[in-house]
């Protein structure tokens, strides 16, 4: 067998894994964008400037929650990814 046809082999073998790797992964980044868009949303809707922080609206608390986690989910996606990297070199 050729060295070609044998990586072809190999390849196909891991196909899925790849697929449900890629749709883990771009639905994980995705998370991470509409946490964002939300939280920016929900903050710019329930704004008032005129009240206090703990007077605001509920709407406004909750913009401030979806940033609150985008960050802590952000971070680790970035500690898994750096920790990937190191474990494969």
């Amino acid at each position: 067998m050729l060295p070609i046809q044998t990586v072809y082999l190999q390849c196909t073998r891991y196909l899925y894994s790849r697929v449900y790797f890629g749709w883990g992964l771009s639905g994980l980044f995705t998370v991470i964008v509409v946490l964002v868009l939300l939280g920016l949303c929900c903050g710019c809707v329930g704004q008032d400037s005129q009240k206090l922080p703990t007077e605001r609206s509920f709407l406004s608390n909750t913009g401030g929650c979806l940033l609150i986690m985008y960050v802590s989910e952000s971070t680790w996606v970035n500690l898994y990814f750096v920790v990937c990297l190191q474990l494969s070199s």
